[in-house]
This record gives structure tokens, C-alpha cells and sequence, in this order.
């Protein structure tokens, strides 16, 4: 959620004589605030108009007109009408001064313009709360109250911060690779509770072909790689390891781990995701990020010939022992979706 900043759009209303009469209260049904926004959908670094019309029947010495900002979004005065800008340490205020306070029929017209900071995160900015008031003597409290009604979010083209889908139920919007959920159910996609396999998938791995670990030691639970064969479980220790290459071993030319599985289907070339991979990732606690191994993935039709899935990580460096990626930066490479701890 954006942090917001506030502006007041203020009108006083004084008697011709020196002192000011104590406001009434009124029912809120006496007046009425619309906003328009146009556009209200623009790219960041370009400039939005707003239009608030205020229309009273009522007599009133003070009226506060409140508008909420995203923070650090600029502010333009484009026509205020009989309205004074001012600037105070947080609020930006209209002050009106004028010698009625007979606001019955009278209608008022404030239009500003909002330019959106260069590298504004793409997505759709509220206003917060805003309302017409009358302002009573007290500085602490309004006499009455009437929110804005209207326009009241602007949708932001602007700087995409995540390229490619989240490790979960995918929050970016447009991102090419979504998870597939392995399980559904009551308690929702991906859940594993209480929940069963997915049923848009038609096919499991069946045949071991080949299974070529990285060298070094593997514990023997993770190296049965029949485990690899058969739907999703979401358990994250049913599971085959490939091993894991250190600086070393990688500099040395050793090559990776590998297992090669066999479908009693073919696996054909159709709309949308053809293959999904589980591997046993999990969300690190408290944040978007993931703990995962990645893999590339190939495949083949005459078990010699293998086509590598294109791939992108724009992971800057090496996760390290216990580090976490964030999976967003992260595109067809198996692993970056969860598969541990209930979600799948």
C-alpha cells in the first residue's frame, strides 16, 4: 500500500462585520462533492486534472474541502476559482474570503492537476478519504461531514518492479509464467490441505530413463529417483536431489545433476503451459521471497536429442547457503514456483 499525504482544500466565509459568527451545524444530506479524474489511466511521469464540484444549500461561515494523495506526487493549481492557495507544513489549504454566508444554491468549481513521479510502480492508486465539511470553532472536530464521491483511483502504467510471476497465486498482473496449482479444493488452489491433484492434468512421469547426480554425496532418502515418478504429493521431503555443484566444482567444468523422465503420453506442443515441473521451494517467512533450487528444463523425442526451454534469472549473483531469490526476476526455470508446507 502507498503511503498517502494529505492537502485541505479550505473556503472561510466572514461577515462584512470584524467578528466571525459561530457556524451552525447542518445535516449532511445539504451538500454534496463529486470528483472527476481525467485521465485516470496514465503513465508515470505524466500529468492527470481533477475536478472537485461542491454544491451547498445551506448557510455556512467555514467549508474544508479534503483531498488525499499519494506521497510525493505533485500538486498544480490549475483554476480555484475565488479560492486562495496556501501552503502549510503537511495540508495544502484554499482560503476563501468573502462577504456572505448564504451558500444556498451555490456551487463551486476547484480543478488542480497531479503529475506522477518519474519510475511510479505500475497499479492503481486510491484516494484516501476525503470530504466537504463545515468547519465548527473547536480545531479539533468538524460540525458535519460529507464524503467524496466521484473518481476516486487513477491507474498508473509506470515502472514494472516484478517482470515475471510471484511463487504463489501469481500478483502480477501480465506476467508470461502463473504457477500452475498441483492440488485444488475448498480451502483454495494450491492448498494442500484437504484439497486433491489437479485434475487439468492429464499425464505423470512413468519411467525413470536416466538419473546422473551431481558428484557428491547424497543422502540415500533423496536419492530413490522413482520418487520423481507420479502425481504432485506437496510434501517437501518426497523429493529426488540432483546434488549441488559448489564454486569448485563449477570451476573445475564438473557437470551438474540431472534426471531424465518418460511419459507414457506424449507431451504435445498446445495453447498455454504443456509441462509443469514441482520441485520443493518454499516462501521464506515474512517476505515475497522463496528458498529454491532452480533447473533448467529439457526435453526430447528420441530420448538423444534434448531442446532446452529458454530461460531468464535476473537474480544478481549466487543465493548462497540459505539465501532466497525473489522468484519474480525469475522465468522458466523449474523450482521458482512453491511446493512445501501445504502450498503447491
Amino acid at each position: 500500500m502507498q503511503k498517502k499525504r494529505f492537502f485541505v482544500l479550505t473556503t472561510v466565509m466572514l461577515l462584512l462585520s470584524i467578528a466571525m459568527l459561530a457556524m451552525p451545524a447542518v445535516a449532511t444530506g445539504e451538500a454534496t462533492i463529486t470528483r472527476t479524474i481525467t485521465p485516470s489511466e496514465v503513465s508515470d511521469g505524466d500529468t492527470y486534472n481533477v475536478t472537485l464540484t461542491a454544491s451547498f444549500n445551506t448557510d455556512e461561515d467555514s467549508i474544508v474541502i479534503h483531498e488525499d494523495l499519494p506521497e510525493d506526487w505533485s500538486l498544480t493549481e490549475v483554476d480555484s476559482g475565488r479560492y486562495i492557495w496556501n501552503t502549510s507544513e503537511e495540508d495544502y489549504t484554499f482560503l476563501d474570503f468573502y462577504g456572505t454566508v448564504n451558500l444556498t444554491g451555490v456551487t463551486d468549481t476547484i480543478t488542480y492537476s497531479v503529475t506522477v513521479p518519474d519510475e511510479t510502480v505500475s497499479g492503481t492508486y486510491d484516494y484516501g478519504p476525503s470530504y466537504v465539511a463545515g468547519e465548527s470553532a473547536s480545531e479539533e472536530e468538524y460540525a458535519w461531514t460529507v464524503n467524496t464521491t466521484g473518481d476516486d483511483t487513477v491507474t498508473i502504467n509506470g515502472t514494472i518492479l516484478n517482470i515475471y510471476s510471484t511463487a504463489m497465486e501469481n500478483t502480477n498482473p501480465g506476467a508470461p509464467d502463473p504457477g500452475i496449482p498441483g492440488f485444488v479444493g475448498p480451502n483454495g488452489d494450491g492448498k494442500t490441505d484437504c484439497g486433491t491433484v489437479n485434475p487439468i492434468f492429464i499425464t505423470w512421469a512413468s519411467t525413470v530413463v536416466d538419473y546422473s547426480p551431481a558428484n557428491q554425496s547424497i543422502t540415500a532418502g533423496f536419492s530413490n529417483p522413482s520418487i520423481a515418478l507420479g502425481p504432485v504429493t506437496g510434501d517437501n521431503f518426497n523429493i529426488v536431489s540432483l546434488g549441488d555443484l559448489d564454486q569448485d566444482q563449477i570451476n573445475a567444468g564438473e557437470l551438474p545433476g540431472s534426471v531424465t523422465l518418460g511419459f507414457d503420453l506424449p507431451i504435445a506442443n498446445g495453447e498455454g503451459p504443456d509441462l509443469a515441473v514441482f520441485e520443493n521451494g518454499f516462501i521464506v517467512s515474512g517476505t515475497e521471497k522463496m528458498s529454491a533450487e532452480l533447473g533448467y528444463v529439457e526435453v526430447s523425442t528420441d530420448g538423444i536429442v534434448f531442446a532446452r526451454f529458454p530461460s531468464i534469472s535476473l537474480t544478481s549473483g549466487q543465493a548462497g547457503g540459505y539465501g532466497s531469490i525473489d522468484p519474480a526476476y525469475v522465468y522458466n526455470l523449474a523450482g521458482k514456483h512453491v511446493n512445501a508446507y501445504g502450498d503447491s
